[in-house]
């Protein structure tokens, strides 16, 4: 990890937007991301009682999913028509494996889940972790294969090897680099973990 690169990232960053995430182009671009309104789905209808209802549950997940800007477009289109193919049954173990990686064994639902959507082609990193990052933002994180990929490069974080499919040990690695790397970080820095991404993003298109 080349530290002397993050800090002058940090610097340059905070020279662009002073306050960091409460600068107006830094809460602006949150509100774009409607980031307030899918964790509030999630505190609200993901709970551990909701999932008794797989049918309303499912349909949570795919409005989370197809309605995050997170994701992108193509993702998107694919997961709907997915979904509109589903049976019951998969629609259930699905959700049953959310519930597990919301609420219990979480490398067991992030598994099945993977299982589940690659039968469709659909087993795509932010897919995967966008309900895992509104459910916990402090905790948890969307992966994003090109920022990821160019953020392990440019940081010289050799121990992280990016994968192209959605792996548990590799989804667990990189979230804890991020937040171990967040914590080092100056104070306006040290926001959820979406918002530590993002600085990550400005600190590959911004590369000496």
């Amino acid at each position: 990890m080349n530290m002397e690169k993050f800090k002058r990232q940090q610097e340059l960053f905070l020279v662009h937007y002073p306050g960091g995430s409460e600068h107006p182009v830094m809460k602006q671009l949150t509100k774009k991301h409607h980031i307030e309104k899918f964790v509030k789905l999630c505190a609200t209808q993901l709970r551990l009682e909701d999932f008794e209802n797989y049918e309303e549950v499912f349909q949570v997940i795919v409005k989370i999913v197809t309605g995050s800007t997170l994701v992108s477009v193509f993702e998107k289109t694919a997961l709907k028509k997915m979904a509109s193919a589903y049976s019951d049954e998969e629609k259930q173990i699905l959700v049953n494996h959310y519930k597990e990686l919301l609420h219990g064994n979480q490398q067991a639902g992030f598994e099945g889940i993977v299982e589940m959507l690659r039968r469709y082609g659909n087993a795509k990193w932010p897919i995967i972790t966008c309900v895992l990052y509104y459910s916990n933002p402090y905790g948890e994180l969307v992966v994003k294969p090109t920022t990821t990929k160019q953020a392990i490069a440019y940081f010289e974080a050799d121990d992280l090897k990016y994968v192209t499919k959605p792996d548990y040990s590799f989804y667990t690695a990189y979230r804890d680099w991020v937040i171990a790397l967040r914590n080092q970080a100056e104070p306006e820095l040290m926001t959820d973990n979406g918002a530590f991404c993002g600085f990550l993003m400005f600190a590959v298109d911004h590369q000496e």
